[in-house]
């Protein structure tokens, strides 16, 4: 049975007074936060300390972690982690209080070991108390806490915040999570997906255009994914990992990551997102277009990052660049020959199918009519393999496999994102809440009154 409590309050008001200053000023401090790295020290500190809290901070588009405690089919609470889940909510305007409502749950629970879960902006805001614990020298606090970043937007090579420091401007974190802390960090992040795959050199809208739709594709499927086997076991003492899963699961990869004490995690695409809409709405054109295409918009998407490849090693801070460097135009340049190919034959394919298809149907109704002396044979008018080719087997970027049926399950990540953004507000609360897991009522004054108005 679940505990239900509130936290306690802060230990220390100092943290929360300075939390704002530090925050106000982290922009001007990017060029000094990025500096080289201290030797790593690998491995967590918690050994096998049973973990006592399960901290879920907010994030942008979904301010009270609503799901964040079942990520990657795990139920954080029913774990060695639970069984108390607390609430660090998100907030906009007043930007600052995300990262002190962690602090403040930490400070709750001072003494005790924890693990902090998070995702997209509320991942960038446990990013920044990384930061901030490692700046002010509180190892305790820092190394008896387990740090789940999802979708991070301050992942080094590759988080939007981190890549584009401008967006500091609108409260977002711009300092890439320190990856030398030697605190048990585990950062997961997604192929070509905004929040953690942002491409590198912006005059490339069609990468941009990728990323949102990666993003939007991606939205609150988490729970639907599996963590590779080790990645949540504190580094051995050879060092961190980078472990890249491919759309079945399968680990293809599993470097380790040189001077890093941070353990990342990278899913593949299944394909270029920005065509999966021809694939789900499109239908057999749909195919066509996409299969045709697909190959030169992967050669035109990659050029938008370091070597050609959005899953370069994530530990190396990477900002924007407006263009790409002359070596990875030249190896773009060098593979659209290759790609137009590719994009031709998949064509050829398709309407070859569509033939064959053809093809047996005549046949069938050949076995099924027999010449009669009064006349000629008649047939079947032949389908058209333009306006009706055979269905082929189209890439699926969703991370599950989801058949065509299921049309209205896969439109579920972009209209949950549109109900996040456009829909009905979350609670507001200025402090930290805690919730029991059996779907108790938040603790606080607005619990029992819902959603109140403007953060």
């Amino acid at each position: 049975m679940a505990k239900h409590r509130r936290a306690s309050a802060p230990k220390s008001s100092g943290r929360a007074v300075a939390a704002p200053a530090l925050i106000g000023g982290v922009a001007v401090a990017v060029a000094a936060a990025v500096t080289v790295p201290s030797p790593p020290v690998p491995g967590a500190a918690t050994g096998d300390v049973a973990l006592k809290a399960v901290i879920t901070p907010g994030s942008a588009t979904n301010w009270n972690a609503d799901g964040i405690a079942n990520f990657y089919g795990i139920d954080w609470s029913q774990t060695e982690y639970g069984p108390d889940v607390v609430i660090a909510p998100f907030r906009l305007v007043r930007f600052w209080q995300g990262p002190q409502n962690i602090l403040e749950a930490l400070e709750a629970n001072a003494g005790e070991s924890n693990i902090v879960v998070s995702s997209g902006r509320g991942a960038g805001n446990a990013s920044w108390v990384i930061s901030y614990l490692a700046a002010t020298g509180d190892e305790q606090t820092l190394q008896d806490t387990v740090w789940i970043l999802d979708n991070n937007v301050d992942r080094p090579n590759g988080g939007y915040a981190a890549r584009y420091p401008f967006f500091a401007l609108v409260g977002v974190n711009p300092v890439p999570t320190p990856t030398d802390t030697g605190a048990h960090i585990v950062d997961v992040g997604y192929e070509y997906a905004w929040n953690s795959s942002a491409p590198a050199y912006v005059a490339n809208p069609i990468a941009l255009a990728n990323a949102l739709v990666a993003y939007a594709y991606r939205y609150q499927q988490q729970d639907k994914l599996d963590l590779p086997d080790g990645a949540l076991d504190p580094c051995g003492p050879e060092g961190c990992r980078h472990y890249v899963v491919a759309p079945d699961g399968t680990v293809v990869s599993d470097d380790v990551v040189p001077g890093s004490t941070t353990t990342f995690v990278t899913y593949e695409a299944a394909g270029v997102p920005l065509v999966q809409p021809l694939r789900d709405w499109g239908g057999d054109f749909g195919n066509l277009i996409a299969d045709a295409t697909e190959p030169i918009l992967k050669v035109a998407i990659d050029a938008s990052y370091p070597n050609n490849d959005p899953i370069g090693d994530p530990s190396v801070y990477t900002p924007m660049r407006v263009f790409a460097p002359p070596a990875v135009t030249i190896k773009a340049l060098q593979q659209v020959p290759g790609a137009l190919a590719e994009g031709l034959d998949s064509v050829r394919d398709d309407l070859g199918a569509a033939a064959a298809t053809e093809t047996l149907v005549a046949g069938d109704d050949a076995g099924a009519d027999t010449p009669d002396a009064a006349g000629p044979v008649t047939r079947k008018p032949a389908v058209n393999p333009i306006l009706k080719p055979l269905r082929r087997d189209s890439v699926k970027f969703s991370p599950d496999s989801v058949s065509r049926p299921a049309l209205s399950a896969r439109r579920g990540p972009l209209r949950t994102l549109v109900n996040s953004v456009f829909g009905k507000r979350p609670a507001r609360d200025s402090g930290v809440e805690a919730t029991g897991v059996t779907g108790g009522a938040v603790a606080g004054d607005d619990a029992a009154t819902g959603p109140s108005g403007e953060d």
